[in-house]
This record gives C-alpha cells, structure tokens and sequence, in this order.
C-alpha cells in the first residue's frame, strides 16, 4: 500500500482492520507481560531462586523495553513503520517461543528481555498508526480502545498462565501465546499501510522534553502509573497484615481494578473526542488523586477495595487522554517524531510503574499504610493544577 494510504485517506473498513490489529497487539504485549507471574511462585520454589533473582525476571521486561526505546524513532525512520511493526511482533513471538523452550532461569530470563525489546517497539508503532490514520478529533475513541485492549490484557495474562499452568503444564501458555502472535505478525505484515522509510525527523527524547507540553505529558504519566504500581505493591500486604484477608480476595480486588480501567479506557476516549484533552486530563487526574484518599483512610477490605476499583476507573481518565495529546507534538505526516513520541511516553509510563512500588515500600516502611498512600495524592493534585494552567 502507498504511502498515501496512511495519510488518514484509508476506508472505514481497512480503518478498523489497522485498528483491530493494533488492539490485538498492545493485547498480546500485556499477555505476554503477566502470563508468568502466577507460575514464577512453584518454579521458584521447585528451583530455589531467591526473591532478587525474581525480581529481576519481573524487571527484566521493562528494564529492556527502557533500552530500547530511545531507538525506536530512528528505526522507524530507517525501516518504515509496517516493516518494523513486523519485526517488533516476530521478537515477540520469539522471546515467547524461547519461554516455552525451558523452565530453568536462564530461558525464562532471556525470552523476557526479548519480550521488552519488542513491545517497546510495538506499543510506540502502534500509536503513531493511529495518529496517521484517525483525524485528531476521533483520535481519542481510537486509543481509549488500545488502552482498554492493555487494560484486558493485564487481567488475562495471570489468569490464562494460572489456569494453564496448573491444568496442562508449563510449556503451553506459552505456546498458545506464540501461535496466535505468529498469526498476528503475519497477517499484519499483509495488512497495515506500508508508511515510509525517511531519514527526516530527528527528534531525540531530549529534544521533545524540551517542550514545555511534553515535559508536562510526561510528568503526568509518570506520577499516574507509580501511584497506580505503589497500589499494586503495598495494598496486598496491608489487606493481608490488617484484615487477614486471603490471597485470592486480593486477587480478585485487583481483577477488579484492572477490570474498571478496560471498560473505563473506551469512554474515557469518547468523552476526549468530545471535551477534549485538557478537560479530561484535568477530571482524571482530580478524581484519582481523591480514591487514593479514600484508599488510604479505608477501614474495611470492602471500603479499599471499592475505593481502589474507583481507581481503576479514573486512572482510564488521567492515562487516556495523554495518548492523543502527545500527537500534538508535530504533524500527523511526521512518523519520526511520532515513533519517538509515543516511545518516550512509553519509557515514561514504565519508569512510573516500576519506581512505584519502591516508593510505596518506602514510605510505608517509613511512615504507615494511611500517611504512605496519602502524601502521594498532593502530586496528582499538582499534576491537575499544572494541566489547569498550561496554556494551549
């Protein structure tokens, strides 16, 4: 397909095929995330790796996804967007191949550093297709979808690891997750606009931060998804440690927080298209920074676990709208400076996830589990102000 086909002339049928695909991907990236974590406890066990040594399986993934990015724009640049979408989904399927291979640490640690690379690639592509092919003021239904596709991917990675694991052995989640990413990589190497290879753009991550918009952008998805990662960190252990509340309530108070954030991402975009950026951004931001309040001072399992599905739902509202923003940093023909973009608010949004739970363990261990969780508030208050006075 031409070049012009991706310059947002594309009909509504191929528009939602390029849309699917894309959904599909940020699906089977998030899938490929969590599927290990409900095996890693009997493996450890069974092989007596110590808690370092999952830890740093876990990071691996995002640690790599952070090397890779900067690389990302230039890539695209060089190779084109359909043909390094291609490759991002074929180390996918190959870091996920190499999972399967083996249990031992070595193959899991490898197949995981692989799956970073890749899905740093594709998260970044797949939004600036649909900066290229959605006008500005449908941009917002198009990625509250992608996000709600991360959102369930994030709920049917463990569950679908968990529940294979146990039935049919180690192997095989991971290689039904390989057969249907290998389909995905083909299909979309037939399908997606071909886009362009191009030595213009040379935006850096330092030359975007040296936007005033950017560095905002940037800040707000780093400050949400720490407090959504500390959340992750210290709520289980004060369910656990305050109300003797059992490891799969806790689950299933966390499948609900994800579960509020997918169905959450699709209406946060219509509300975009239709207020725009800056009003839910601000909304968001608001709301959040309130459930963690109520988070904090909960007294029952009940109240925290409503009070944090809450959170779910309005984090959809701070974390969606910075999607179709941060296309307002150049002109849709620019994939360049789209790639590396979309690349840095990745590398943003996986730096909060992973400096959250080190901050919650933090400020718990320093403060206690209601003044730990409260202080963060006042910095998505400060990150609601700062979008209420940028100027457009």
């Amino acid at each position: 397909m031409s070049v012009s086909a991706c310059d947002g002339v594309l009909s509504s049928s191929r528009r939602r095929v390029v849309m699917l695909l894309i959904t599909l991907t940020i699906f089977f990236d998030e899938i490929s995330y969590g599927v290990v974590v409900p095996i890693l406890p009997r493996q450890a066990e069974k092989f007596g790796w110590s808690e370092i040594e999952i830890g740093l399986l876990l990071s691996s993934f995002g640690l790599s996804g952070l090397a890779t990015a900067p690389a990302v724009g230039r890539l695209s640049s060089r190779l084109g967007l359909r043909r390094l979408f291609f490759a991002g989904l074929a180390l996918l399927a190959t870091g996920t191949g190499v999972c399967a291979v083996d249990a031992t640490y070595g193959w899991i640690f490898t197949g995981r550093v692989v799956q970073g690379v890749s899905v740093a690639v594709t998260i970044a592509l797949g939004m600036t297709y649909i900066v290229r092919i959605y006008p500005a003021e449908r941009r917002g239904r198009a990625m509250g979808l992608v996000a709600g596709g991360f959102a369930a991917g994030s709920i049917a990675g463990p569950a679908a690891g968990g529940v294979l694991f146990e039935r049919v052995g180690y192997s095989v989640p991971f290689v039904l997750i390989f057969l249907c990413i290998a389909i995905l990589a083909f299909v979309s190497a037939n399908a997606l606009p071909e886009g362009h290879a191009s030595r213009v753009g040379k935006d850096s991550f330092r030359a975007l931060l040296a936007k005033p918009r950017v560095r905002l952008l940037v800040l707000c998805a780093a400050s949400s998804m720490s407090v959504l990662g500390m959340l992750e960190a210290v709520v289980p252990l004060h369910l656990a440690r305050g109300f003797g509340t059992g490891p799969s309530v806790i689950g299933l108070v966390f499948v609900g927080v994800a579960l509020g954030q997918a169905l959450a991402s699709p209406l946060a975009g219509v509300v975009v298209d239709r207020r725009g950026t800056r009003f839910t951004m601000l909304a968001g931001l608001t709301l959040l920074a309130v459930t963690i309040i109520a988070v904090s001072v909960g007294g029952s399992v009940f109240s925290i676990a409503a009070s944090l599905c809450a959170a779910g739902l309005t984090s959809a509202f701070a974390l969606v709208p910075i999607l179709p923003r941060m296309a307002e940093v150049g002109d849709t023909s620019d994939e360049t400076r789209h790639s590396t973009a979309y690349a840095l608010l990745n590398f943003a949004l996986d730096t909060g996830m992973m400096a959250g739970p080190l901050l919650g363990g933090v400020l718990v261990s320093v403060l206690d589990f209601t003044l730990g969780v409260l202080v963060v508030s006042p910095i998505l208050f400060a990150g609601a102000w700062l979008v209420y006075t940028e100027s457009e």
